[in-house]
């Protein structure tokens, strides 16, 4: 008989078999599909079902008719080509790729490849049978009991988290049953709000919403718009008995070769491939959010993981569970590594432990791990910068305008003031609160007279106002400015990328007027803090910044902020004359407005509409008066603007550098200059600085072709950090201890990590790492400072941004004793700096040396530095978030640094 023939004989009579046993035993349903893994006990779990794995060792799964292929889809093909199967034992699948039949791992093909076996006709599809557990405290893995549609999921845990089974097929993250603990066990959240920080926006917040209202719109919003993890959040895992992690420091994690617990950058297209993240290790204890027996991996602050890539946090059976025993492993995690292909889990988990066995961590050793996909924070800044410096002909879409130059201020400076067309790329208009406030008009059956009642605001995932519209163009060409009230069209010119009129200063040096030297003239761009405005910039003091860099040559060019002043939007929110309804107060939620529109159509008498009026008035008020002060840059209400008003803030600075190159300011005229003067200015000494909320988006500048040098004054970075240390102008904590209605949060805390994952794109942790050391445009030279006891920007914040951004801490800080005019050094080495010696080898963390620190001069690493300072009050630091203007060394500092970029040889003092 041919060899064909032969073998295509074989093949049905193995089907024949395979029918019969089949009808003793019951039909196997197709465990092939991408969405189906495995629950704790092995059994195969295909959406909300769980199939028991009824595969026998005599079935031959790789010619069943019914299997099903990848995209879902039956497969009836089956290999009956009769070509010789002699020799190795391989087939080709549908889409063409040689595998093994029996996915057994190489030791195994090794080894049924021997003897008579390897040269027979047939084909070995002998299934794969359940691997034992391994004894000792395990990991729970139950895919079926973690993923449901159930709100607080008391289960949700059962599978690591992030993980990418919890990934659903349009990118977005599943958080449906993250545990978010119900409206009954919050009592008395309203307690942990101290009387010393009952401001306006404390009383707005706590008044307006309830924790679990809140905690539900996080967990929603990261459900329908996240599109992978968070890059600085926790991964966890949950163990069927007592963790003990106190022995793991973030530098044990950065060492493979001896450390329990890991997180490693897996991805095959990455350049970062094998990069470890050091981590926080704990074991969690059990509470309202979390079972008991979980343990945390939490990338330590600074070290961002990389955007939209592949990630494996592995934890060994070394680890050791509370009595130091070793780790087991249960039957459905070590089913993961017998390299089974039949669904996309088992493919890249397959993947994974062989890319971690080239790293010589052996998957025998590993008793959990947790592969995942990281969003991509950076993603709509990518898209719109490019778009905006590729506009031609910028200086006409920008066209600016300007005022009278004023005399000459303090002998040093001259202001000129006017306005330009900012690109908006927000959807909408300022100030981005919710829409919907539930509120009830009711009239008092004895009285007659009408109340306002049950005020709760309503916070809706669907509400995307102030997101950045990244996949739009911007403006081509001048157009009228476009102001966005309440109810304007979201179809309109307010839905797409538009222009709008804003006012700015800019400061003409003295000396550059002396001089004559109007052409190419160097220039700052500055941006001020929260509650500041454009005009903060000028004085007659040494630290006022107008003032301060007049005297290094430098021209100023300052705006409001977003969500500041006239760009907060606010409208006319007192009711009177043609606003009697508040009409044109944009901070009114449209759900008022209807309500009220509706009302006065039965409310007749004008006394019953002024008691409505005036019941309603100190709401608008309080939000009025919040909005102007700027506090609503940090929107809690409004997450989409939360993130969007950060990144519009970047693109306000994009935008200023691209047209600024080609700007000329013509027929100036310049008090004492007798002819008019066209003011331009130089294209190569583009400059930044910003403080404290302004220093918070500079390394979004990154994204910036056209600005060179930065300085970052009190900057902070990593949300999950200031949520926690955060304690002026408001203890952010303690809203934050409101929200979860309960004390002491850790930074583990998985609702924590709800904050942080849809926020990363808002975080300038996740981009200080591309401003110089990894450059996204042309690298930047980058200093900043880091005051002490900052308690608007704190340490753990200011730490992150610039241990993110690779950048050298230079010497040592000084705590100033002024009573005893005595200059105490401290030499502590920051954290972050150790950390990144080890993953950087040649990068020197001890600065502590004698003279100045030239940047640029080595390796890239010194294109970004920072230093500490330590301020006093009786030398007028009232915080050390004003270092920059009340600590004489830091002032002096940043001057000679901007002098140093002036020259093309910027430095900064060590201090010693």
């Amino acid at each position: 008989m041919r060899a064909e023939n032969r073998s295509l004989l074989w093949r049905w009579c193995a089907i024949a078999l395979m029918l019969l046993s089949l009808s003793a035993c019951g039909s196997k349903s197709s465990s092939s599909s991408a969405d189906s893994s495995v629950n704790q006990n092995g059994d195969q779990v295909t959406g909300d079902q769980t199939v028991p794995d009824t595969t026998s060792a005599d079935q031959d799964v790789s010619v069943l008719p019914d299997s099903t292929s990848e995209d879902g889809t039956a497969d009836t093909t089956t290999d009956v080509s009769g070509e010789d199967q002699s020799g190795d034992d391989q087939s080709t699948n549908d889409t063409g790729d040689d595998t093994n039949v029996d996915d057994t791992s190489a030791d195994d093909a090794a080894d049924d490849t021997t003897g008579d076996d390897a040269a027979s006709d047939s084909i070995d599809a002998t299934p794969i049978p359940d691997p034992d557990p391994v004894p000792g405290t395990k990991v729970i893995w139950d895919p079926t009991a973690a993923i449901t549609t159930a709100a607080n999921n008391a289960g949700f845990f059962d599978l690591p988290f992030p993980e990418m089974l919890r990934v659903k097929p349009d990118g977005t993250i599943n958080t449906v049953g993250f545990p978010n603990p119900l409206a009954s066990d919050d009592v008395d959240c309203a307690d942990l709000i101290p009387d010393n920080n009952e401001t306006a926006t404390v009383k707005l917040i706590t008044g307006l919403l309830t924790p679990k209202a809140f905690r539900d719109y996080l967990v929603a919003m990261n459900n329908v718009h996240s599109k992978g993890f968070g890059t600085n959040t926790a991964v966890y895992f949950r163990f069927d008995a007592e963790m003990d992690t106190r022995d793991v420091t973030p530098a044990d994690t950065l060492a493979l070769a001896t450390t329990h617990v890991f997180l490693m950058n897996v991805d095959p297209t990455s350049k970062r491939r094998g990069e470890l993240t050091p981590l926080i290790v704990n074991a969690m204890p059990s509470s309202k959010y979390m079972p008991p027996n979980v343990v945390a991996l939490l990338p330590f602050a600074g070290f961002p993981l990389e955007p939209g890539k592949l990630y494996a946090a592995v934890i060994k059976r070394s680890l050791g569970d509370k009595a130091k025993n070793a780790l087991g492993m249960p039957v459905a995690f070590e089913r993961l590594k017998q390299n089974r292909m039949d669904t996309d889990q088992e493919k890249t988990y397959t993947e994974v432990f062989t890319y971690l066995e080239t790293q010589s961590v052996a998957r025998d050793t590993i008793a959990a791990m947790a592969v995942f996909r990281t969003q991509n924070p950076l993603e709509a800044l990518a898209k719109v910068a490019p778009k905006i410096e590729a506009l031609t002909e910028p200086e006409k879409i920008a066209a600016v305008q300007f005022d009278e130059v004023s005399p000459l201020q303090h002998n040093m400076y001259y202001i000129l003031e006017g306005t330009y067309n900012a690109i908006i790329y927000q959807r909408m208009g300022p100030p981005y609160l919710p829409k919907q406030l539930n509120v009830s008009i009711a009239q008092d059956p004895v009285t007659k007279q009408y109340e306002i009642k049950n005020y709760q605001l309503v916070l809706s995932p669907t509400d995307t106002n102030g997101e950045i519209l990244a996949d739009l163009d911007p403006p081509t060409a001048p157009t009228p400015s476009t102001d966005c009230p309440w109810d304007a069209d979201p179809d309109g010119p307010c839905g797409k990328p538009h222009l709008l009129r804003i006012p700015f200063v800019l400061t003409i040096p003295k000396s550059i007027v002396d001089a004559g030297a109007f052409d190419k003239m160097p220039v700052v761009l500055y941006a001020h803090g929260t509650g500041g405005s454009r005009n903060g910039i000028l004085g007659d003091k040494e630290n006022d910044e107008a003032f301060a860099l007049a005297k290094k040559g430098y021209a100023v060019f300052s705006i409001d902020q977003v969500m500041h002043h006239d760009r907060a939007n606010v409208g006319d929110c007192t009711a009177g004359p043609g606003n009697e309804k508040f009409e044109n107060c944009n901070v009114l939620p449209s759900s008022v407005h209807g309500l009220l529109n509706n009302a006065w159509l039965f409310i007749t008498k004008a006394e019953d509409r002024q008691a409505i009026i005036d019941q309603i008035q100190p709401l608008v008020t309080q939000l009025k008066d919040t909005a102007s002060a700027g506090t609503f840059f940090f929107n809690p209400l409004n997450a989409h603007a939360g993130k969007g008003n950060v990144i519009q803030s970047a693109i306000d600075y994009i935008w200023i550098a691209t047209f600024m190159r080609t700007l000329s300011l013509t027929n100036v005229q310049i008090p004492g200059v007798q002819e008019a003067k066209t003011l331009t200015f130089d294209p190569n000494r583009i400059e930044y600085m910003g403080h404290s909320q302004g220093g918070l988006f500079a390394p979004m500048l990154a994204y910036s072709t056209y600005i060179r040098g930065l300085y970052l004054s009190a900057a902070g970075g990593h949300l999950i950090s200031s949520l926690l240390t955060k304690v002026k102008p408001l203890s952010v904590k303690a809203l934050i201890e409101y929200a979860l209605c309960e004390a002491g949060p850790t930074t583990s805390h998985p609702m924590l990590q709800m904050f942080q994952t849809f926020m990363e794109g808002g975080d300038s942790v996740n981009y200080a790492r591309y401003m110089s050391f990894e450059p996204v445009t042309n690298a930047k030279i980058v200093f900043a400072n880091e005051g002490m006891d900052d308690n608007y920007a704190p340490v753990p914040t200011t730490e992150a941004v610039s241990t993110a951004g690779v950048w050298r801490q230079i010497g040592p800080a000084w705590l100033s004793n002024y009573t005893d005019n005595v200059m105490t050094e401290l030499t502590t080495v920051t954290e972050g700096q150790m950390l990144l010696s080890i993953l950087h080898p040649g990068f020197d963390h001890d600065l502590l040396f004698d003279g100045d620190y030239k940047f640029g001069v080595g390796p890239k690493e010194r294109l970004g530095a920072f230093k500490q300072y330590d301020g006093d009050e009786q030398n007028g630091c009232s915080d050390d978030h004003f270092t920059s203007y009340c600590v004489p060394r830091n002032l002096a500092d940043w001057t000679g640094f901007f002098e140093g970029l002036h020259e093309n040889t910027p430095s900064v003092s060590s201090g010693k």
